[in-house]
């Protein structure tokens, strides 16, 4: 099933780490899980997108740390769905 941006575009999925299981990270690599700055409702969500389609997150951490809903299905970006949903996030920590 080929991945698709919100504007229908396909997109490849990018290379895994090539790295040996337990091997202390390369100088200079990222990780996965580290801390960000930022409030993370905020985050473009085409680069959270970005991050489900590079296998970086879960479809499960787009939507509750994020609040960017991506179709299980089709792997596209609900723009409706997470308008609605940081809305109502934000309504709540500011109420």
């Amino acid at each position: 099933m080929p991945l698709c941006s919100t504007s229908g575009s396909p997109k490849k999925p990018r290379p895994v780490s090539q790295a040996m299981p337990g091997a202390p990270p390369a100088r200079g690599s990222a990780t996965r899980g580290t801390g960000g700055y930022g409030n993370p409702l905020r985050r473009d969500p085409e680069k959270v997108l970005d991050d489900v389609l590079d296998e970086k997150i879960s479809l499960d951490t787009a939507e509750h740390a994020y609040g960017v809903v991506i179709d299980a299905r089709t792997r596209h970006l609900d723009q409706a769905a997470t308008q609605t949903l940081r809305a109502s996030r934000e309504g709540r920590a500011n109420g």
